[in-house]
């Protein structure tokens, strides 16, 4: 019988720490405090957040996840591009927000769906940021955006 060295000890190791300290892409529920969530706040208005923990590795899973969030709901909703509220743009795009629900942006962001990317700056090809957080997020989509970067992308 062979037996195994320190090495593989230490990479079984590693790699069982590294496999339980991620963090899924899926809907925060009653089994599940991590993950993401949404809610509609208006026509075509939506505020999505995500909680994946405060240590440095997850956090950065945070910022992924709302993105990836945001882009399903655009493409499920059979828009391609979005617009995340911010300071430079609240005027202009977000002038209909109810001053109360802005508070809600410093957990998550506020954003709407555009019919075109025309005129606006700070536009989101929801195409895009479904490709760039693939790695992240391992690829998971909801069924219902999956047909729909499907049609966007012919």
């Amino acid at each position: 019988m062979r037996r195994s060295g320190p090495g593989v000890l230490a990479f079984l190791l590693i790699s069982l720490l590294l496999g339980c300290s991620s963090v899924a892409y899926r809907r925060i529920d009653k089994y599940h405090q991590l993950g993401f969530s949404e809610r509609k706040i208006g026509n075509g208005l939506y505020y999505v957040w995500a909680v994946t923990d405060h240590d440095s590795v997850r956090y950065i899973y945070d910022k992924e996840f709302k993105l990836r969030r945001t882009a399903e709901l655009t493409l499920e909703s059979g828009f391609r591009y979005f617009v995340i509220l911010t300071k430079k743009n609240h005027e202009q795009l977000f002038s209909d927000v109810d001053p109360a629900q802005l508070r809600l942006v410093f957990s998550g962001h506020i954003f709407r769906f555009l019919s075109s990317p025309e005129g606006v700056a700070d536009s989101i090809d929801a195409v895009v940021a479904i490709r760039e957080t693939d790695a992240a997020t391992k690829g998971r989509l909801s069924q219902k955006a999956r047909r729909a970067l499907v049609r966007f992308t012919k």
